[in-house]
């Protein structure tokens, strides 16, 4: 039986061992897997999780940035008159931490969680949806195709993952392409229909905060 929810404390030891061995496994040394943890401190951000009966198979956070230092410190690039994060509307969501387990890969599950956590995006004021990736990433074809403007990231990529690749970002119009991005990436499947993203207190109060 597969279910969708937010994730909370209790799932903080299949989470972190679902991300380090998932960044391990495609990024090898590059990737600092203590950024990759559980942390309970950080309410702007909501970790979605997709389960297989009760073990975890994929998971997707959204981060709310609310300002341009915060997408600075985040993304670690700058934003200046030529990044494209200029013309988005703070507060946006930023997607990241997308990890599937190795075994449950190449079957879609990262897209049906993906569609989920965008369909329940969609109750909030957000406008914008935001991810940054490497160009090789294999996604890239399909998330033009939902609707997403992918930029060039000259700044390269930083954070956890220490890479030299060139980098992409990719912006998402909620209002205009939200829909469409559900549909593209699986969400009228059942497994989506029957969700319990909102259901929580907190997952609530994020959506409220935009």
């Amino acid at each position: 039986m597969l279910t969708i929810r937010v994730l909370d404390a209790k799932d903080a030891e299949q989470l972190n061992s679902l991300r380090e061995s998932a960044y391990r496994h495609r990024y090898g040394d590059q990737v600092d897997v203590s950024a990759l943890r559980w942390n309970a401190r950080l309410d702007h951000v909501l970790d979605f999780g997709l389960f297989e009966n009760e073990a975890l198979i994929s998971a997707y956070r959204m981060d709310r940035v609310s300002d341009i230092s915060q997408a600075e410190f985040l993304l670690q690039i700058r934003v200046d008159a030529a990044s494209p994060l200029m013309n988005v509307i703070y507060p946006f969501a930023l997607g990241c931490r997308a990890c599937t387990r190795i075994d449950r890969q190449n079957h879609g599950f990262h897209f049906i969680l993906r569609a989920a956590a965008i369909r329940f995006l969609m109750k909030s004021r957000a406008s914008h949806l935001v991810s940054t990736f490497r160009a090789d990433n294999p996604w890239t074809s399909a998330l033009k195709q939902a609707g997403y403007e992918i930029f060039e990231n000259p700044q390269g990529w930083g954070d956890f993952i220490k890479s030299s690749s060139p980098a992409c970002i990719g912006i998402l119009d909620i209002r205009k392409h939200g829909s469409r991005a559900v549909q593209c990436f699986g969400g009228d499947e059942p497994i989506a229909v029957g969700d319990s993203i909102g259901a929580s207190e907190r997952a609530q109060s994020w959506l409220d905060s935009f």
